[in-house]
């Protein structure tokens, strides 16, 4: 009587034992479940975050042109020297940004940067050769031969430089207000704070010209020293044109900024 005793009060005691271990590893699993939970949002939005990129863009208007009222006596054989002056059509440059988002929060601070830059460089150069003189001599002795003034030509040669940088900076406090619209893996931040630009713009032009070059023209043709002596020492009639011409803009401005950051996972697997 008493083993059966004994044997039945045993085997009380190891089914209370065991509901009480089934009972300490359920209460575990469920207290662990958030915890893996919070660790796999913190794995997937990680405190710091840098992001870094590339940008090619397309310029837009550009400086005023250097023309001085010389400009207009330019013939038409040469190309006008403000078609030269437009400024490269694209600037290249990169960005970074730098995200802190504290552990268990949904508010992110961020500071960013975007600068960029463009250069064009343009020479030309072109001439005009004048006419050529025809000198045929028979007296005292025959001398025939073709004379190319080329004391002066007509020329036009022309250096332009355009240079262009801008930088961009902010500093927002944002806030995660995406509510599950994009997914578990998914955000919608709304920002505000200061923004900070810098534009700096250069331009420099040098102009040599003579467009107008007028050698005297013959009457008659030249058949002896004396006619050549009489055109050679009449006068030649040119404008010599010189432009040296530098500009230098700048702006800085300071101000409010506001930007919404939204992004969703469309391909792969977060894990």
């Amino acid at each position: 009587m008493s083993e059966l005793m004994n044997t039945a009060r045993g085997q009380a005691e190891f089914r209370r034992r065991l509901l009480a271990s089934v009972s300490a590893v359920t209460l575990a699993a469920l207290a662990y479940a958030p915890s893996a939970v919070m660790a796999d949002d913190a794995t997937d939005r990680p405190t710091i975050w840098v992001e870094l990129g590339g940008q090619l863009e397309q310029m837009q208007g550009g400086q005023e042109p250097f023309a001085p009222s010389f400009m207009a006596g330019i013939p038409n054989t040469f190309p006008s020297p403000t078609g030269a002056q437009k400024p490269s059509l694209f600037s290249y440059g990169g960005e970074g940004a730098v995200l802190f988002q504290p552990e268990g929060s949904d508010w992110v601070l961020s500071a960013s940067v975007r600068y960029g830059r463009s250069n064009g460089e343009k020479h030309r150069h072109q001439m005009t050769p004048n006419g050529l003189v025809h000198f045929n001599m028979t007296s005292p002795f025959t001398y025939v031969r073709t004379i190319y003034p080329a004391s002066h030509v007509k020329f036009e040669d022309l250096a332009t430089r355009q240079d262009e940088a801008h930088a961009i900076l902010d500093f927002q406090a944002g806030k995660d207000v995406g509510l599950g619209i994009f997914g578990h893996h998914g955000s919608s931040i709304l920002s505000g704070g200061i923004r900070f630009t810098q534009f700096t713009s250069k331009s420099s032009v040098d102009l040599h010209m003579e467009p107008d070059l007028q050698y005297p023209v013959p009457t008659a043709p030249i058949i002896n020293v004396t006619g050549f002596r009489d055109w050679f020492l009449a006068k030649i009639h040119f404008h010599d044109d010189s432009l040296l011409a530098n500009s230098e803009r700048s702006f800085r401005g300071v101000g409010p900024s506001l930007a919404w950051k939204a992004s969703a996972p469309f391909v792969g697997n977060s894990e």
